[in-house]
């Protein structure tokens, strides 16, 4: 059966080491921030130390993903991140360029449409740009960990499904001198 082109964002998968939920922890969201934030969208940590949407794919320091939807306006609103350095997500490729298990391992990728979201379900449709896949790690949002198991994502086809961790050098907890 063909994949078909459905983007849903980052989602995390069951803990690892016996812990099968992962982490989430709640973040505020500043009142005068006008940005909806989709479930499943990465976001990032504003100056203020208040949560909102990642707005550059390159260079920027990932706080996690949203484990639910914000809308653009309100006051006192918090969202859930998903924000454990180690959790893995699976995630849509955008596109056919992920063309094997050994090409796919270990390979670093950039994120799109990562600060978009579909209105109607209110799902980040965050996808893995497989025309960015590197050995090299820099300006890359994730890593290939493997491949999607899912029933509904056929392995090498078009919008194959990866399973992914944001890396270390661009994620709040895992650059050098943070804790969580």
């Amino acid at each position: 059966m063909p994949n078909t082109d459905a983007p849903v964002g980052l989602w995390p998968r069951p803990g690892t080491g016996g812990d099968t939920t992962p982490r989430m922890r709640e973040y505020s969201v500043a009142d005068g921030y006008t940005s909806a934030i989709g479930m499943g969208g990465p976001v990032q940590l504003a100056a203020t130390g208040t949560a909102e949407r990642l707005r550059a794919n390159t260079n920027t320091v990932i706080l996690g993903v949203a484990a639910h939807f914000v809308s653009r306006t309100g006051t006192s609103r918090k969202l859930m991140v998903f924000d454990d350095p180690d959790t893995l997500f699976e995630i849509q490729v955008d596109d056919s360029s992920v063309t094997s298990v050994g090409v796919a391992i270990g390979a670093n990728f950039s994120l799109l449409n990562f600060n978009t979201y579909n209105s109607t379900n209110q799902r980040s449709i965050c996808e893995v740009d497989g025309g960015t896949q590197s050995s090299t790690v820099a300006n890359r949002a994730v890593r290939c960990i493997g491949i999607s198991k899912r029933i509904d994502k056929s392995a090498f086809t078009s919008w194959t499904g990866l399973v992914v961790q944001i890396q270390p050098t661009q994620h709040v907890w895992g650059k050098s001198g943070n804790t969580v």
